[in-house]
């Protein structure tokens, strides 16, 4: 990912994220974003195709805890 801006405008620190280290300042980068949103539209797509059956046999198939009230 190219980064535009090497430094944090408001205190000057190096930048290595999203977010200056330093001071707290978001960075935002457009690549990024769009990035994150392509994975989300894929992670919709394949919850997508689950059936109800298919559905009904992950959670057949968990192991959940007992319930308790203590």
């Amino acid at each position: 990912m190219e980064q535009s801006i090497k430094n944090c405008p408001n205190c000057g620190a190096p930048r290595t994220g999203t977010i200056c280290e330093y001071c707290g300042t978001v960075f935002y980068d457009l690549n990024y974003i769009q990035a994150k949103q392509s994975k989300i539209e894929k992670i919709k797509a394949e919850i997508n195709k689950i059936t109800f059956e298919n559905s009904l046999f992950a959670v057949s198939s968990c192991w959940f805890p007992d319930y308790r009230r203590y």
